[in-house]
């Protein structure tokens, strides 16, 4: 069963490497230009206290003005800070050419919870005029609460005042009278002493250092931002990923062994040249990778030879590009290299390739010898496994002489042109005809059909062959297509061995590229 849960964290990390070094960088450099391209902001601060002790009560004895709640009165003078009213004071005041809305976006003020203490903030480009807007905002909100004192105690003593003017000579030298006489006194002196209850405290200074950007703050942001956003994006990607990445699992999947694991060649980002098979097919180089991997295959395949007979072995792909045609190749050398008679024979009749990695001739093959139009004997071709090992005849630890008693090479039939009716063809008696003849003439017959999944091909020889052999990629073949295979393979009730799985090295594998499906083609 899947189990994608059961993945180590650290290996997506790894298998995920690129995603989080490039959104990483990705962030680090977004935020780098936005922290040099923004413009440099300037804050000035200026702090209002309020007074303890009223005018009035010191004086007098009196309060005219009782502000039981200080903290609600600080909230109510830090909101009136940012007031339209007082913003137009300021620009009159300042002759700013900016309009009320943009000293007042510039602006904000707050109250403090712990002392009496409202602080006004004003933000710039320019430090100077940062510190001017703290300062006239706060200035301008003391005048604006000492001017509405002022006339509320000026509608008081007008009140008194005509109640003056309205007495007699005789009732203005009463007590009443002269009491009322002495109130308005008060109310004068009150009305010019009043500050409206806060004073200046600390005037704004103009600023020395910038608040915005902080490159070294804001790179740090976008460093820790863009490791988050990394690992999501990385867990996020391992979650729909449906591409198997575990050699367990297509054992797990397919419910066959792995016979062989194909390290990856080349670099992923090269694009493969598909007519050019050098170093994909073949042992020239002594110290290949391939060459202990095909070693394996021919063990198992020939453990299964000995147990339950196999001679005839189609080997296939879910889907193109997952190198089918280089595992049948390969195959045949290194069981031509054991001294066992091979024949391959490429029963892709759609986009047939094994003519152009062995170099041969494909003007007569599988299709003609089907068609009645040329015998076997004809339309197979020897190759020389000399052309595919190291000119000393070295492979590995072995040397030519071990070989020379052993090593012989091989025959094949290419595909040939190209026919209408590929399907039928595959399914015809003369496909059961021409396996039965052909499995006399040698010990492995090597069949390279089309991918399962793309058409069906290949599952009208399944079932008359000894043995399939699947090839497939890890981070290529996806959880779904390998269960499909299994499905149908099992509908047509072919003898699946095992897989053999590509691109198993460290980094991701690349598939080989099959080429093209038309889709005329595709129909047949």
């Amino acid at each position: 069963m899947e189990n994608k849960e059961s993945r180590s964290p650290w290996r997506v990390l790894r298998e995920r490497k690129l995603v989080l070094i490039v959104t990483v960088i990705v962030v680090l450099v977004v935020t780098g230009a936005l922290t040099f391209l923004r413009t440099p902001l300037y804050r000035a601060q200026t702090t209002m206290v309020r007074e303890q002790t009223s005018i009035d009560q010191a004086l007098f004895g009196t309060t005219v003005f009782p502000y039981e709640d200080v903290q609600r009165d600080l909230v109510t003078t830090a909101q009136s800070v940012t007031s339209e009213i007082v913003a137009t004071g300021v620009k009159q005041q300042l002759g700013s050419s900016l309009s009320v809305g943009q000293l007042l976006s510039m602006v904000s003020a707050n109250p403090s919870s712990d002392s009496n203490t409202v602080t006004v903030s004003a933000t710039s480009p320019y430090p100077q005029q940062a510190a001017a807007v703290a300062n006239a905002f706060a200035t301008e909100t003391i005048l604006l609460r000492q001017q509405s004192d002022r006339n509320a105690i000026v509608s008081a003593r007008k009140v008194l005042e005509s109640q003056l003017a309205s007495m007699t000579t005789t009732q203005l030298a009463s007590a009443e009278g002269l009491d009322l006489a002495s109130r308005v006194n008060e109310l004068k002196l009150l009305e010019q002493m009043q500050t409206g209850g806060y004073v200046v405290w600390q005037q704004a200074q103009t600023p020395l250092t910038q608040i915005s950007p902080r490159p070294v703050r804001d790179m740090g942001i976008g460093l820790a931002l863009g490791v988050i956003l990394a690992l999501v994006f990385a867990f996020v990607l391992d979650r729909i990923d449906r591409r198997v990445k575990e050699e367990s699992a297509f054992e797990a999947v397919l419910g066959i062994p792995v016979l062989a694991s194909v390290p990856r060649l080349g670099r992923r980002w090269i694009k493969r040249d598909h007519n050019n098979a050098a170093g994909f097919v073949g042992f020239r180089d002594p110290r290949s990778p391939l060459i202990e991997p095909y070693r394996t295959l021919r063990s198992n395949l020939q453990y299964f030879e000995v147990e339950k007979g196999l001679s005839t072995i189609l080997i296939t792909s879910g889907l193109p590009r997952e190198g089918k045609t280089a595992t049948t190749a390969n195959l045949a050398m290194s069981l031509a290299l054991s001294g066992a008679r091979v024949i391959v024979v490429d029963a892709d009749l759609r986009n047939p390739m094994m003519h152009n990695y062995l170099e041969l001739k494909n003007d007569i093959g599988l299709s003609t010898v089907l068609a009645g139009g040329s015998q076997v004997a004809d339309a197979l071709k020897v190759v020389k496994l000399d052309k595919y090992l190291p000119p000393n005849g070295t492979i590995g630890k072995r040397s030519a002489v071990d070989q020379s008693s052993l090593q012989r090479d091989f025959l094949c039939m290419t595909s040939g042109p190209l026919p209408p009716n590929p399907a039928e063809l595959l399914a015809s008696v003369k496909m059961q005809e021409f396996l039965t003849n052909v499995v006399g003439l040698a010990d492995y017959v090597l069949i390279d059909s089309a991918p399962v999944l793309l058409v069906a091909d290949a599952l009208g020889i399944a079932s008359r062959v000894d043995g399939v052999v699947v090839v497939t990629r890890l981070n290529s073949t996806t959880f779904d297509e390998a269960r499909e295979m299994r499905t149908l393979m099992e509908r047509v009730g072919a003898r699946v061995i095992g897989v053999v799985v590509g691109g198993t090295r460290a980094n991701q594998g690349h598939r080989y590229s099959y080429g093209y499906y038309s889709e005329e083609q595709l129909g047949n």
